[in-house]
């Protein structure tokens, strides 16, 4: 599963235009206390960006394919203080261990989370999760679905993330690259990529788009210099639905790691990937959560 890089989304100027009275206004969702503030719904978060170490997966053994234990990586930095004394290189390795990581083709969404629930349970902090849950169209064990039908979803970034996101929770989205083929009505999967959920936020003009702030391990500068971590890899990466004539393509992956199935109510970026060759298409394919410990939620003080 080779990653790929994905754009820099910028949220549109008509949405971030200050609000008449340049306040924020309280509003509720779900069970969670959003506030709206230059026409998006903020929700407070437990644990702040600038708390997880920011590593490029440029810094590792296996650049193309390990996005998926340096994401882990960067999940786990709050919380595992004395791993991060290692090498970049050196962490992320002993993540791609456990994620069982395949140098050639990466992280399947089931090694993610079967190496997830491996840390949890065997160091010293898995009291300070609560349960591993996952939601998305790819095969993956029973028990890891959130869902009452133990079967396949298309992940609810409205109250599911938002929700778990507020309590300090570690969230990680999957993405999947994908090609459309108007003739065929599909849409055919190219690879894939794992980035950080650090918040979400939606459009109060159009509640249907999503905007989501993520760290993403992937340097676009292909450099992988150290100072150009921060700014290259945090951003606001815009989902909205598909249209209605797209919602009945359908989705394949020749690697079969998930059943041919309509796209349905899945989200995308409208915007091709820069500086690919062929213009490939992001599109939110699963979210795996470790959610918080009600006790447990906020992270050592350094």
């Amino acid at each position: 599963m080779t990653p790929d890089a994905s754009a820099n989304t910028r949220i549109p100027s008509s949405e971030i235009t200050a609000s008449s009275s340049g306040a924020p206004v309280a509003s509720q969702a779900s069970d969670v206390q959003t506030r709206t503030h230059n026409h998006l719904q903020l929700t407070p978060l437990a644990l702040s960006p600038h708390q997880y170490m920011h590593i490029s997966q440029h810094l590792t053994q296996f650049p193309k394919v390990y996005c998926g234990p340096t994401v882990i990586a960067m999940g786990y930095s709050p919380f595992y203080r004395d791993w991060a004394f290692y090498h970049p290189d050196e962490y992320v390795e002993n993540f791609a261990k456990h994620l069982k990581t395949s140098t050639s083709r990466g992280t399947s969404a089931q090694e993610l989370l079967d190496g997830m629930n491996y840390l949890n349970t065997h160091h010293d902090l898995a009291d300070r999760w609560s349960a591993l849950e996952y939601q998305g169209i790819h095969n993956v064990s029973r028990n890891y679905y959130a869902n009452d039908l133990n079967r396949p979803s298309t992940p609810d970034i409205n109250d599911w993330v938002r929700s778990s996101l507020s309590k300090g929770s570690l969230v990680v989205a999957h993405l999947g690259w994908y090609k459309e083929n108007t003739l065929l009505r599909s849409m055919v999967r190219h690879g894939g990529h794992y980035v950080l959920v650090t918040g979400v936020f939606s459009s109060a003009s159009n509640p249907a788009i999503r905007y989501v702030q993520v760290l993403d391990p992937l340097d676009y500068e292909g450099e992988g210099m150290i100072e150009d971590i921060v700014h290259t890899r945090h951003y606001m990466l815009e989902l909205r639905p598909f249209s209605e004539a797209q919602k009945a393509y359908t989705l394949k992956d020749t690697s079969k790691q998930f059943a041919d199935q309509p796209v349905g109510n899945l989200l995308y970026q409208p915007e091709p990937t820069p500086g690919k060759k062929e213009k490939v298409m992001p599109v939110l394919e699963g979210v795996m959560i470790l959610q918080a410990s009600p006790k447990k939620a906020s992270p050592p003080k350094p």
